[in-house]
């Protein structure tokens, strides 16, 4: 099973971005360098303690959950693997948390780049369940605003890491947010 959280504050959701590469194999990371909902394997804990531990470690210490209201957003099933989705509100935010040494030397906060995307949902255009091209091209934008990559290394240049997050359950899951915050917003 697989868990994930998007932190929301005032109609924002916070989402993590992937490392370039996977710390355990070396090899490319799942979506790399794309943002991503902060979660992953629930290893047998309490879903909500995978979620806030991934979130601390994925944004290196930025989004801290500890005190977060969690509500369950949406489940699915992809092959055996099931998916389910939070979101949290009443969370802390630090912008310039930075890690200690040792933490920096650790793989599990090596998954991501530290970096913490902020998505303001009122702007977000109305998710179509059945074409999800708008918010995949609306999210992207806003990523590209708030972190440019030029040059050839520009991760959104990654056929195959674009393919990856194009089809990510995280984009179902975050259009399934939007709707519900644009009929009921989230603060």
């Amino acid at each position: 099973m697989k868990v994930y959280v998007f932190p929301v504050s005032n109609g924002v959701a916070y989402w993590g971005v992937k490392s370039l590469l996977n710390p355990y194999t070396g090899g490319a990371a799942y979506c790399a360098g794309f943002p991503s909902a902060f979660g992953g394997n629930d290893d047998d804990d309490n879903t909500y303690v995978t979620c806030a531990k991934e979130a601390t470690e994925e944004s290196h210490r930025k989004v801290e959950l500890d005190s977060a209201v969690f509500k369950l957003l949406w489940t699915t099933k992809v092959g055996a693997v099931h998916y389910i989705y939070y979101y949290a509100t009443g969370f802390h935010y630090y912008p310039a948390a930075v890690l200690s040494v040792a933490q920096a030397g650790m793989p599990s906060y090596q998954e991501g780049t530290g970096d913490v995307l902020l998505l303001d949902m009122n702007a977000a255009p109305v998710p179509d369940l059945s074409n999800l091209a708008a918010l995949i091209d609306w999210i992207l934008q806003q990523f590209r605003l708030q972190f440019p990559h030029p040059g050839p290394v520009d991760p959104i240049n990654n056929a195959e890491a674009r393919q990856q997050f194009n089809a990510s359950e995280h984009i179902t899951a975050f259009a399934h947010l939007v709707s519900r915050h644009q009929a009921d917003p989230i603060n």
